[in-house]
């Protein structure tokens, strides 16, 4: 299971300058990663599961080399590729796919199954809305072999 707390640790170990604190985020986002001066903010307020999410993909931004400079004139576009970018690869480093089996051959409840593997809705609905093709034929299979309709 992929911790993004630990990640986040990696980081503040190796000494390459990156920090982070709690408090408000422009525009109430969950997390607010500053590539200029390699900080994270979370808002306060969180829970646990919506804290873990919110550094996976402040994380994401900062490992995908986001810059937060608009390199093209249609700066609310790139920011929405961004952001997408993000969302997915949390998305992927959140919800592997073996466990992702697991819960799927006890419940087909997007909620249930978003809790059971420690994630909001969103990131659930951004992991089944960009499997790749090869990921879903092993869902498939696997869940065919376990019985499950």
């Amino acid at each position: 299971m992929y911790h993004p707390f630990r990640h986040l640790l990696s980081y503040f170990r190796d000494g390459d300058g990156m920090t982070m604190s709690i408090e408000p985020t422009p525009g109430g986002k969950a997390e607010w990663y500053s590539p200029a001066e390699d900080h994270m903010m979370l808002r306060p307020g969180q829970l646990q599961v919506e804290r873990r999410c919110a550094v996976a993909h402040g994380l994401a931004h900062r490992d995908l080399g986001h810059s937060g400079v608009c390199e093209y004139p249609d700066a609310v576009r790139q920011a929405s590729r961004a952001e997408m970018e993000a969302d997915e690869l949390a998305a992927r480093r959140l919800i592997r796919l073996a466990h992702f089996i697991e819960v799927l051959c006890w419940t087909d409840d997007k909620d249930e199954a978003a809790d059971a593997l420690w994630v909001t809705r969103h990131y659930l609905d951004v992991r089944l809305e960009r499997m790749y093709m090869g990921e879903q034929k092993i869902v498939r299979e696997a869940l065919i072999a376990r019985g499950v309709p």
